[in-house]
């Protein structure tokens, strides 16, 4: 919803979603996609869903509050960019085209 609001154009986001949504929406941009579980970039923070406790912490503290490092279950582990990149199979990605288009008429 940020990048269809073009609250993204700008600013560098990350999101746990399927790498062929890059291709089919194209209000999503490619090239700010960063492969991490938390990127805040000017005055956006985004987060794939398992780092919610790091993407709430960073919330509360843009809002002034100090929760420290280890609110709700902090991200621990270094992820690498293959980790947290995310294809379907072919048959499942043709099942989201083909729904897509019940809502694209």
């Amino acid at each position: 919803m940020l990048a269809k609001a073009g609250l993204l154009s700008e600013v560098k986001f990350t999101a746990g979603m399927f790498m062929q949504m890059l291709d089919v929406f194209p209000f999503i941009k490619k090239e700010n996609f960063i492969h991490q579980p938390v990127v805040r970039d000017k005055n956006i923070i985004t987060s794939i869903g398992f780092a919610f406790g790091k993407f709430a912490q960073l919330v509360l503290n843009e809002l002034g509050l100090d929760v420290g490092e280890s609110f709700m279950f902090p991200v621990t582990k270094e992820y690498t960019e293959d980790e947290l990149t995310f294809y379907w199979e072919n048959d499942d990605y043709q099942e989201f085209l083909n729904e897509l288009k019940e809502y694209q008429n």
